[in-house]
């Protein structure tokens, strides 16, 4: 009894991001060698204690990627975005937690075909919020000015029939590459069903090339 009550307390201390969009500041197409990137985002995202209501939250986030292309057609990347957010949302009387942290993280493989106007690419992650992501990319452009992707894990689950196991719902991005080192980052979608909150996932960032 008592090792319930405090594993109870313990859990309602927890409190976490439970889905969101990722923004993405890379490029469908592969340069050979170590590269790195990072961005600042306003944010939208799924979060609370673990055990109790989840929240929609409003906020901001910062991300990091390191990468390293082992050539033209592979590459292997890990990321990791951290934010906090605050919530307007009231639910049946009962207020989720006012406040709550994004942890958003993984790690993965992304492969490229690059052609000299378009770029095909698919990136798969491990992510730190639930398992296996795929996302499909196209690079626009001999310099890849504008990306577009799509996060396809919903569509991976309902194919396995595994329709609750994914965090997020359908969302897509796109991405603008302004200058050599800069660009700017959309990234919009749906939760999943799981969490009973159909409210927008967005994230709106400033992405900069470190590398």
């Amino acid at each position: 009894m008592k090792r319930n009550l405090l594993l109870t307390l313990i859990s309602m201390l927890v409190i976490v991001s439970l889905s969101c969009v990722s923004p993405f500041y890379g490029t469908a197409r592969i340069e050979p060698g170590w590269h790195m990137n990072s961005g600042l985002a306003l944010t939208t995202f799924i979060g609370g204690a673990v055990g109790e209501m989840p929240g929609y939250y409003i906020g901001g986030r910062g991300d990091f990627e390191l990468m390293y292309g082992f050539n033209k057609n592979l590459q292997a990347h890990i990321r990791a975005g951290l934010g906090l957010g605050l919530t307007p949302q009231i639910s049946g009387g009962v207020h989720p937690w006012p406040v709550s942290p994004l942890i958003d993280g993984g790690i993965g493989l992304q492969g490229s075909l690059p052609t000299k106007f378009l770029t095909p690419a698919l990136r798969l992650e491990f992510l730190t919020r639930g398992p296996i992501s795929p996302t499909l990319l196209l690079g626009i452009g001999k310099k890849e000015i504008v990306i577009l992707g799509a996060d396809i894990t919903w569509i991976f689950y309902k194919l396995l029939l595994m329709e609750e196991g994914a965090v997020n719902g359908p969302n897509g991005f796109v991405v603008v590459h302004f200058s050599p080192a800069w660009n700017i980052a959309l990234s919009c979608g749906i939760p999943s069903t799981k969490w009973d909150l159909q409210f927008p996932l967005v994230s709106l960032g400033l992405g900069y090339t470190i590398k």
